[in-house]
Formats: C-alpha cells, structure tokens, sequence
C-alpha cells in the first residue's frame, strides 16, 4: 500500500494532519504531495477563520455583557441618532423598554435627551469624524429624565467592521458630587467666618 501524509499547520503550530492512504503500491506522486499541501493549507484556512469567528463571538458577548451591566446609563448611536444599543441603568432612567429604544432615532425615542441639542449632535458628530473622544463635563440638564440635574458624559468612537463607526455614549449624573462639594465648602466659609470672630 501507499500513504501520504501532511500536516495542517496554523503559524509553526500543526493542529492536525491529512493522511491517505490506499491499498496501490506507489499510487501518490509529486502532483498529489503538491495538491494535498493545497488541501491542508486550505482546511488550516478554514480551521483558523473558525476560531477566529468563535473568539470573535465570544469577545462580542463578552462586550455586551460589560456594557449592559455597566452600573452607568450607556448609549451606542449610530451616526444619524439611530440607537443600536441602551443599558438597562439608561433604559431604566428613561423609563423605557428596549423595544421603544432600539432601531429608533434618539430625536424620536428620547426627544428631550441633551444629544439631541446642537451641542449634543455637534459633539457626536466631532467624534465620529476625529475619532477623538469627547468629555462634556458639567451639563445642567434643564429637561427629561436629567432634568434638573448635572451630568458628565462621555462620548467614543467604535469602529465597526463593515460599516460606519458607532458613538459610544456614557453618561454620569453627578449632580450628587457637586452639591456635595458645594456643601463642603460653603462648611469651610462658615468655619472661617466663625474662627474670624472667634480671634476677634
């Protein structure tokens, strides 16, 4: 009988081998060694875009996951407002369902959300441009589910594989912080005032 042996190689690493064999004395020539190392490179091909895409699968879950258990509300718009994607924290804020987010325009879905101002939009269309991040420190929200409230957000680009990029939008109510910092230092002036009076 006759064997012919190759094996499947990824980089230097061989993952597997094509062998066959056949009852015929000296049945395989050069053409066939040649049309075999065809074939193992090819099932190598296909053997490595396999892992490639589970990897690929895997990592997307694993980004979603992080993204929707996020404890901050996060936002993934496409260039022309349409929301591709809201965490339940955002949803939650919004008082919305995911059906009445996902696939609309942020206009139409949340007309009174900050990004949908000129600054808003400008600063989302800034960063899909440039790619450069955006921090809008310090927004006082004046109407929806922010209202009354101040906001730091965050907005950053997301390249896509076959198609435009995404804005990534984090928003953080610090509202909180501030009125806290507010009240620590007013605690300050009125310690001085009072130690002033007190060496008088």
């Amino acid at each position: 009988g006759a064997e012919l042996c190759i094996p499947i190689r990824i980089g230097s690493e061989i993952i597997g081998a094509l062998d066959v064999q056949t009852v015929e004395k000296e049945a395989f020539d050069e053409s066939d060694l040649a049309s075999l190392q065809i074939l193992a490179d090819q099932v190598a091909w296909v053997i490595h875009n396999a892992q490639l895409y589970q990897e690929t699968l895997q990592l997307k879950e694993f980004s979603e996951h992080v993204l929707q258990h996020t404890p901050l509300p996060i936002l993934l718009l496409k260039p022309d407002l349409e929301i591709v994607s809201a965490n339940q924290f955002y949803r939650e804020h919004q008082n919305l369902e995911s059906e009445n987010l996902i696939g609309r325009l942020l206009p139409e879905a949340v007309p009174d959300s900050f990004l949908v101002t000129n600054q808003g939009q400008a600063a989302v269309a800034e960063v899909l441009r440039t790619g450069d991040p955006a921090y809008l420190d310090r927004v006082s929200v004046r109407r929806g589910a922010y209202q009354n409230r101040t906001v730091d957000i965050r907005i950053t680009r997301v390249l896509t594989q076959d198609g435009p990029p995404f804005a990534l939008v984090v928003i953080n109510d610090v509202t909180e912080t501030i009125d806290k910092a507010y009240e620590s230092s007013l605690l300050r002036r009125v310690v001085q005032v009072m130690q002033g009076i007190l060496d008088l």
